[in-house]
């Protein structure tokens, strides 16, 4: 009996290493999320081809240091749109409750948002020089025209005919 206690403890221990070092090489991509907690992604139209805006939530479990980079990779079948309507005033984040102030250049008080269009592209936020956010903070990054600092619609007249 103790003889197979032994083999079944050593097969455990075995599994207790080669599974998670298994996962980690067959999903790396996973690696870079756990630490958020609560995420989710409200999307305003899913429908193909149409353009909507994503309001993103999650609980960060970790500190985040002045400039420090929160990258966000759309998942395959989106695309990031290159136009003059889509800039960093489209990107806002918000820490519990407050939004940041952001721009194309990072500086005191002043987050950094970069674009880079593609299918799917990629948006970074940069935090701005003497800013950092705590372990157990509640983000909310908005992307898209439903921001605070976004272009409200436009019409115009001719009084031409």
């Amino acid at each position: 009996m103790r003889f197979i206690w032994q083999q079944l403890t050593g097969w455990f221990g075995l599994l207790c290493v080669v599974l998670p070092a298994m996962l980690f090489i067959i999903a790396p991509q996973t690696a870079e999320a756990v630490l958020i907690r609560e995420f989710k992604d409200v999307i305003s139209d899913s429908g193909p081809s149409e353009q909507a805006n994503h309001t993103f939530e999650f609980t960060i479990l970790t500190d985040v240091s002045s400039g420090g980079v929160i990258e966000l990779t759309p998942a395959d079948g989106f695309t990031i749109l290159a136009t003059s309507t889509f800039t960093e005033r489209n990107v806002q984040l918000w820490v519990n409750g407050v939004a940041r102030n952001s721009g194309p250049v990072a500086s005191p008080g002043v987050d950094r948002v970069e674009i880079f269009p593609g299918s799917p592209g990629l948006i970074r936020y940069t935090l701005a020089p003497g800013f950092s956010i705590s372990n157990g903070s509640r983000l909310k990054l908005l992307i898209g025209n439903h921001t605070t600092t976004a272009l409200g619609p436009i019409t115009t007249y001719s009084t031409t005919t």
